[in-house]
């Protein structure tokens, strides 16, 4: 029998980043906490969609591996000080 799908709400909830490229004349959709390519189109929905399914995948494919999916931007937690380059 299959393992049951995590639900959304038991994942990490991480940053989707959806961008117009004025040089590529396309919307550009990335997760930078799992991965460093992504997804384009002219219809900015359908690229959220997509974004949504890579990251899914990615997610399965993580978990599947016996790996521990990266800490989001949004649960990271910061010092607030600011480090200086002397």
């Amino acid at each position: 029998m299959g393992q049951a799908k995590k639900s959304t709400a038991d994942r990490p909830h991480y940053a989707l980043l959806i961008e117009w490229s004025e040089e590529d004349q396309t919307w550009i959709g990335r997760c930078p906490e799992l991965f460093m390519g992504g997804v384009h189109g002219v219809d900015r929905e359908k690229v959220y969609e997509e974004l949504c399914q890579a990251v899914d995948e990615w997610i399965e494919m993580i978990q599947s591996d016996g790996k521990e999916l990266p800490t989001s931007i949004s649960s990271r937690e910061y010092s607030g000080k600011v480090k200086s380059s002397d």
